[in-house]
């Protein structure tokens, strides 16, 4: 039996300095930070790096699980100890720029069926999910209107299926904190505890 599973995380925006900053929308001081897989699903690991740019997951569940794209198609399966992905949704083209600035080919469908390409020997893989960060070059109009303060800026889900899990879900939101590195871990701290 496949159920859905809703990957929810908690998106915080970091003000921090420059030099704090790495990869991604750091320089801009995003940050995506995780907050948990809801219903707990044992084996299932994510972490973020370089601050907002991409979602690494490893599925060590041994059942099969499906991440779905931008609309909804199978986008990457992770099973039988080897990660594919869908060469038809149009998250495969997307995620290539991290402002999503590309022309999709014709075969990119999402009502197609799925054509797997394996890219990964082990159940782990990261990939680029615009879901997980702002996706403008230009600073959210609250925050530059204050950009020393911790501020929500959105939330986000990342949807996926697990054979045998019941309905799950991963939250998120965003949030900024003041520009000194030293901050940024309180600032993330707190908006951790408010979205619980």
């Amino acid at each position: 039996m496949r159920h859905r599973l809703l990957l929810a995380a908690i998106v915080a925006l970091i003000l921090c300095s420059a030099a704090a900053a790495h990869g991604g929308g750091g320089a801009l001081g995003f940050r995506s930070t995780i907050t948990g897989v809801s219903p707990a699903a044992a084996g299932i690991k994510l972490i973020i790096l370089d601050s907002d740019d991409r979602l690494e997951l490893t599925n060590q569940t041994e059942k099969p699980l499906i991440i779905l794209g931008y609309q909804g198609e199978p986008y990457l399966s992770f099973r039988d100890g080897r990660v594919y992905r869908n060469s038809r949704s149009p998250a495969t083209y997307l995620n290539d720029d991290r402002f999503a600035k590309v022309a999709l080919p014709a075969q990119a469908d999402p009502q197609a069926p799925p054509t797997w390409e394996e890219v990964g020997q082990r159940e782990t893989y990261d990939w680029h999910d615009h879901r997980i960060h702002w996706m403008s070059r230009t600073l959210p109009p609250k925050i530059e209107r204050a950009k020393d303060e911790a501020q929500h800026v959105f939330d986000w889900t990342i949807p996926g299926i697990v054979m045998s899990l019941r309905t799950s879900a991963l939250t998120s939101a965003c949030s900024a904190s003041e520009r000194s590195a030293a901050s940024t871990s309180s600032a993330t701290a707190s908006w951790r505890r408010s979205a619980l």
